[in-house]
């Protein structure tokens, strides 16, 4: 079963009538600042389905003083209407509206309402009926008897703030227990030994009461046993002879006179037996059928004669209601225009200014995106070039391009188009350099490999040399040269000149080793002043890169200008738009009426029309305007309850005869003529009858005397029934003693029953709280939940602490009211997850995160979610919150679920301002019927137009699969 929609009016924060649609919702989410009606919301479903509010529940002389269940400014009692779709698929309307008038101290309390369920095919069913299938749809059969709807939903379906820090510091451990018994039936037990009890005490008296009747009927059969002797002792020879009177009867019943005159008294007998039942079933079947549809046409006859002039004076009265209700709704909008006239007319110069600002902001806006495009275009233009020129190792064309790239910061093109010129001939610079070094370096290499050349020619030389040398050592009595034999020289001539020799150095090897040293010292000069060019290239370069990034920096800077003048803009449009359609429902308010704002007239119109509308309701008497929308519903309930009085009479004359189609247009007077002719008739006939049933009787009861003797006959039979009577009362009072072994047994065990069922169910209830508390728990050291059973002074009584590694210690006194919280959380949804007394899929939470940090935050959001999906508890979520930052990480967490947001923008004494999508025209959006809407939905998967923090990384499926598993799956079977 889930709420598909809820109506509420002139109940507690909400003035005007307001309507929910939550067809398809999964999740509905309520976002707004304290006060503004969220909880007022919860109220009305509660209110609704147990016509009380829990946390009002607690009698006191204050609250039976205080009128807190109407809204103070509305002019009609309280309603909420909600529209429940059951698991059958079938829909009902359960509408509850407030009674108490305006003498009544308190409004509240269910005898102070009216409920009423229609079925979609129309069907009524008022109070009492209403209160019990109300309750049949909403407790499983077998719960009945075990839970009421309002203790199981305040346990189960409906968390508040003020339950949520009471569960530990306000219950009492007795009331705990006592509490989560009656969730799972348990409690219901305790009941029992009472049951039994009584139960004893009922066997006992009635078991004393049996025996009394044993010995009276005791002394009944000792004196019929002793008439019974003195009847048969005599001898009955009488003989009858009452010729007229069986003459009689044979003429009337039109039997054969022979049966008189044969003296055929036994078969005279049984014919009179068989009369005598079948005038019993001609009696059953005329008192039954005709005189009881007869005397209930007589009795409806009257009412239906008052009812015509009551009929006629109701549909006058409504149709006076109906017209006062329509001059004070009128009167209500003269008051609402006349009281916004002046700030319509201060809102017209409102408008100006908001236009005037807007063309301002939006000019600004304007420049500053182009200014910030320009930027961002010349600084990717610059970029792009210099990456081209990098690429192809040519800048020659770069500051030509670049130069012809219009920015309208020319200073900071000047500055740019500076440092890539001093760049480009700081690197022309470096480049030159690098081609004479090169150059330089070609000729210290050629030098360099000519002196390697020379001297490798005189090394070969020297080689020589010492070979000669050698040569003319080992050959002392040389006398001619060797190589070209030369005669006078000897060894000593060979020696000296090979000493001579060897002193003396190739010419041009010097020249060329003097060459080197020079070439050496220009390259190594040059290469120190292109080390230096290169360095300057490397700061122009980073110079280039500075005034690159400079302008990307007044680019983000534009940009930042641009989104706050963007938002300047949006801000400036949304307030002249809500200005607009202020002003738009201030025109349409008068349009209603058949005035218009822009007529010279029209204030001194209202004024007028407001003073005609006050004498013409000052017509009506204070009784008349009080509560005319309750009144109007109280005629024409009236007239229907009048209208089902007269179907059921018209049905009922159907039975006596003539045709419904008929009947219906009849006259009282022929009315009256019919019933009193079919009042003659039935005398007549019930006459007969009569008259037939006296002398059967006495027939009968001649012919009994005649046969048996009729005191006789019914001693016997007397005897036998009591006999039966007496035998009867034996088993009776054998079963009682039977029974009372067995109640006093059950007795001594019911304890041990509730034991066995407590310890069963709790432990699978508190595996659950525990899973849901280590997500939601934001104590550092206190992280696992501990829950003990104890009975002190013959009460129950459930304790909790919480762990951290040995140590052991009681929340109620070290956690803060947060973490307090998270452990009444953690236990609500673990009891709601675990219920099965009720088929109602609800799930409310009002504002159920206070301090709990991100963390938390994002586990319990998490947890819901997976409770909403259908192939998770499919449970029908609403929670409200005050909290923008739990509002948004809701918005992200739920985007796979259909979430429906309803967002209060204000407050005021019609009630809560809601937020109303829009159409493409600008209209606030209405339904099929023309209902506004306040419920904005968004699809599931449906990321586009969204805040941008939908769009961010979500848990993933694995993640959300493993919290579902962890969780027990519970079936209403």
């Amino acid at each position: 079963m889930r709420i598909s929609a809820i109506e509420i009016s002139a109940f507690r924060g909400f003035r005007d009538r307001v309507r929910f649609d939550l067809q398809g919702v999964q999740i509905l989410v309520l976002y707004g600042p304290n006060g503004h009606g969220k909880t007022s919301f919860f109220d009305a479903i509660e209110w609704g389905l147990t016509g009380e509010i829990h946390r009002y529940s607690e009698p006191s002389d204050e609250r039976n003083r205080s009128r807190f269940v109407r809204n103070h400014f509305a002019p009609t009692l309280p309603e909420v209407t909600l529209e429940l779709l059951l698991g059958s698929g079938e829909r009902i309307k359960v509408i509850r509206k407030g009674t108490a008038g305006g003498l009544s101290r308190t409004d509240y309390g269910k005898n102070k309402t009216l409920l009423k369920i229609v079925y979609e095919d129309e069907k009524v069913v008022l109070e009492p009926q209403s209160e019990r299938l109300l309750e049949s749809f909403l407790i499983r059969e077998g719960w009945r008897d075990k839970i009421t709807v309002m203790g199981g939903l305040n346990l189960t379906h409906l968390l508040g703030q003020e339950k949520m820090s009471r569960f530990l510091r306000g219950m009492k451990e007795s009331e705990r227990y006592d509490a989560i018994s009656s969730l799972f039936g348990t409690q219901a037990f305790m009941r029992y030994k009472g049951v039994f009890e009584q139960w004893v005490k009922d066997l006992k008296e009635k078991s004393s009461m049996l025996l009394g009747q044993v010995a009276e009927v005791g002394d009944s059969l000792t004196r019929i046993q002793q008439e019974l002797v003195h009847q048969e002792s005599k001898v009955l020879t009488e003989e009858v002879d009452d010729r007229e009177l069986f003459h009689s009867y044979i003429d009337l019943f039109k039997l054969p006179l022979d049966l008189y005159e044969d003296r055929k008294w036994n078969e005279l007998h049984s014919i009179a037996v068989r009369c005598q039942q079948e005038l019993r079933d001609a009696r059953l079947s005329m008192e039954y059928g005709p005189i009881r549809n007869l005397a209930m046409a007589d009795s409806m006859f009257s009412s239906w004669r008052s009812r015509i002039i009551t009929h006629e004076e109701t549909h006058k009265r409504l149709k006076e209601l109906k017209r006062v209700s329509n001059l004070l709704e009128r009167q209500k909008f003269l008051e609402e225009l006349l009281d916004g006239f002046a700030e319509y007319f201060k809102q017209e110069g409102s408008k100006v200014h908001w236009e005037k600002d807007i063309a301002v902001s939006s000019e600004r806006l304007q420049k500053s995106e182009m200014r910030a495009d320009a930027l961002r275009s010349f600084a990717n233009a610059v970029m792009t070039s210099l990456q081209v020129a990098d690429d192809q190792e040519n800048y020659s064309a770069l500051v030509s391009s670049i130069s012809q790239i219009s920015l309208h910061d020319r200073e900071s093109k000047d500055r740019l188009i500076g440092v890539l010129l001093n760049f480009v001939a700081v690197r022309d610079s470096w480049l030159k350099a690098s081609a004479v070094l090169e150059t330089s370096d070609e000729v210290l290499q050629r030098l360099e490999s000519e002196a390697k050349t020379f001297q490798l020619l005189n090394d070969r030389y020297l080689n020589l040399l010492r070979a000669v040398q050698e040569y003319a050592s080992q050959n002392k009595e040389m006398d001619a040269c060797p190589a070209c034999g030369t005669a006078g020289i000897t060894s000593e001539h060979l020696l000296q000149h090979v000493e001579f020799e060897r002193d003396k150095v190739h010419p041009q090897l010097s020249v060329l080793e003097l060459g080197i040293h020079k070439a050496r010292e220009l390259v190594l000069q040059q290469s120190e002043d292109l080390h230096a060019l290169k360095n300057r290239v490397e700061k122009a370069r980073s110079e280039v890169e500075r005034q690159l990034e400079e302008l990307a920096k007044k680019a983000s800077s534009e940009q930042e200008k641009r989104m706050r003048f963007r938002e300047q803009v949006e801000y400036l449009e949304t307030e002249l738009a809500n200005l607009n359609r202020s002003r738009e429902r201030y025109q349409r308010q008068a349009k209603n009426i058949g005035m218009d704002v822009s007529d010279a007239d029209f204030h001194r119109g209202l004024l007028k029309e407001s003073m005609g509308l006050k004498l013409q309701l000052g017509s009506y008497s204070f009784e008349d305007q009080k509560d005319v929308r309750y009144q109007i519903e109280m005629c024409q309930e009236l007239i229907m309850q009048a209208e089902m009085e007269d179907a059921k009479f018209f049905k009922t004359l159907e039975l006596l005869g003539p045709p419904l189609e008929e009947v219906k247009y009849w006259s009282v007077k022929q009315l009256e003529t019919f019933l009193h002719a079919l009042r003659d008739q039935q005398t007549t006939e019930v006459e007969e009858l009569e008259q037939k049933e006296k002398l059967n009787a006495l027939v009968r009861s001649i012919l009994e005397e005649l046969l048996d003797g009729g005191r006789l006959q019914s001693l016997r039979k007397e005897q036998l029934v009591l006999n039966e009577h007496y035998k009867k009362l034996q088993d009776e009072i054998g079963q009682i003693e039977l029974d009372l072994s067995v109640a006093q047994e059950a007795m001594g065990n019911v304890q041990v029953a509730v034991d066995g069922l407590n310890e069963s169910v709790m432990e699978q209830l508190f595996e659950t709280v525990q899973t849901i508390f280590a997500r939601i728990n934001s104590h550092p050291m206190y992280r696992k939940l501990e829950f003990t059973k104890d009975r002190r002074f013959q009460n129950y009584k459930l304790l909790m602490q919480v762990l951290a590694g040995d140590q052991v210690a009681n929340p109620a006194y070290i956690f803060s009211a947060a973490q307090i919280n998270s452990i009444a959380l953690a236990v609500f949804l673990a009891m709601s997850i675990q219920q099965q007394w009720s088929p109602l899929k609800l799930m409310a939470l009002d504002d159920p995160v206070q301090s709990m940090d991100e963390l938390n935050v994002l586990g319990l959001v998490d947890f819901i979610r997976v409770l909403s999906n259908q192939s998770g508890h499919d449970k029908q979520i609403i929670i409200s919150t005050h909290d923008a930052t739990f509002y948004r990480i809701m918005l992200k967490k739920f985007r796979y679920q259909h979430v429906g947001v309803i967002e209060y923008e204000g407050y005021g004494k019609e009630g809560p301002m809601i937020k109303q999508p829009f159409d493409e025209q600008g209209e606030p959006m209405k339904d099929e019927r023309g209902e506004p809407i306040y419920v904005q939905n968004f699809l599931p998967l449906v990321t586009e137009g969204l805040p941008s923090l939908l769009l961010e990384v979500d848990r993933s499926p694995s993640q959300e699969s493993e919290m579902r598993t962890r969780l027990p799956e519970v079936h209403p079977e």
